[in-house]
């Protein structure tokens, strides 16, 4: 008994602390294994280095859909003022008398509506399109099924224009006819050359003797 109490002693003094180290030791492995390899912790700069990319993604996308917003509603605004530009400049050239205004003006109209809803569809099959080329997400069925739609669109766009010149012969002279026919083909080439003018006279500037931009209406030349 003599030799047992400094045994026992002694194992009681070695062995207290071993019971903490080993709980200490068992929740550290705990921990350890609960984290995700490259993890440090919801407040270590990889959490965070993360958060501001998210954050970067989701801020772009919602200023490039801004962007696109903007853009389609310049984009309609301007075409709202080209074909009532159009519409004047051919009505100046046609000298029409007031039965025929009112006439070819509801003719003139229908096909306009109907052209812009087939342009509208044209220009997001060509998007859809270059959108699976350039990404290279599109096979090619689908690419012929798109070009398909877009020539069909195109036949359909021919065959609304050759409705509106057989309404507009039963109306029009066959003078009128023929200066409807030109304007028709070189409005848009002419409207263009005469932005490209103004462009180029932006970029000269406007001094004292530069000459403005002309001021004579779209003719049938």
């Amino acid at each position: 008994m003599k030799l047992l109490a400094p045994v026992l002693i002694l194992v009681a003094v070695f062995a207290a602390p071993v019971a903490p180290c080993r709980e200490a030791a068992v929740k550290e492995g705990v921990q350890h294994q609960s984290r995700v390899p490259g993890e440090h912790g919801n407040g270590s700069p990889v959490y965070a280095q993360l958060d501001n990319a998210h954050a970067q993604r989701q801020l772009e996308r919602r200023r490039q859909a801004q962007r696109q917003h903007e853009e389609q509603a310049e984009m309609h605004r301007q075409g709202k003022y080209i074909a009532q530009l159009r519409l004047l400049k051919l009505l100046e050239l046609l000298d029409l008398d007031q039965d025929q205004e009112v006439t070819f003006i509801t003719a003139f109209h229908s096909m306009r509506r109907d052209g812009g809803d087939l342009d509208s569809r044209r220009v997001a099959l060509t998007e859809q399109l270059a959108d699976g080329l350039r990404e290279q997400t599109i096979s090619d069925d689908q690419t012929y099924d798109l070009i398909d739609k877009i020539a069909a669109i195109e036949l359909q766009k021919r065959e609304l224009m050759d409705a509106f010149l057989k309404q507009a012969r039963e109306i029009l002279s066959a003078s009128q006819l023929g200066r409807l026919v030109v304007f028709q083909d070189r409005f848009e080439l002419e409207l263009l050359e005469r932005v490209q003018g103004f462009r180029k006279l932006g970029r000269r500037g406007m001094g004292p003797g530069s000459p403005g931009p002309s001021n004579e209406p779209f003719e049938n030349r």
